[in-house]
């Protein structure tokens, strides 16, 4: 894959992966679980607190000489419990196990954990039914011009994007 493509960020999408990542997420959940307008704004909202908090967990860690007392595996854990917790205050119990559901089928299996360590986590933009789309990769060996990328959610035949021309019509 040409090394564009894993610079490539369509015009109005955030470059930032955390943060954009987040609120896709948001938006596909808000599908998914049919959510009405209150319940997208409490997610929104949740997803946000989630993600400061990581992010403040892996700042303090970092920090750390001598490490946390905790495992941040364990810190992350708690994080999410807590957002579990927030989560069933606003989703209705079918809504809750659909949330599970969708949850468990995005986790990467542990034993796949070994292999994704031999490589870096980098995004594409696919073109599906005419718009861009966010796909997570993994990026293995590179040089200055092409890398090689690994990705569940990518199939052969795929268009990724490696630049794009704005044209007016």
């Amino acid at each position: 894959m040409s090394n564009s493509a894993l610079r490539y960020t369509p015009e109005g999408q955030s470059a930032n992966e955390q943060g954009a990542g987040m609120s896709g997420r948001a938006k596909q959940l808000a599908e998914q679980l049919k959510l009405n307008a209150a319940q997208q704004k409490q997610l929104a909202q949740t997803m946000e607190n989630m993600q400061q908090s990581m992010a403040a967990a892996r700042e303090s860690s970092r920090g750390m000489g001598g490490g946390p007392p905790q495992g941040p595996n364990d810190t992350m854990k708690k994080i999410r419990s807590q957002m579990d917790i927030e989560l069933r205050s606003f989703l209705s119990p079918e809504q809750m196990e659909q949330y599970k559901a969708l949850n468990q089928k995005n986790r990467r299996p542990r034993g796949n954990r070994e292999k994704d360590d031999n490589f870096q986590r980098g995004t594409v933009w696919v073109l599906r039914d005419g718009q861009p789309s966010r796909v997570n990769v993994r990026v293995g060996i590179s040089d200055l011009e092409y890398s090689e990328i690994e990705s569940d959610e990518l199939a052969a035949g795929d268009l990724v994007t490696v630049r794009a021309q704005k044209v007016n019509q």
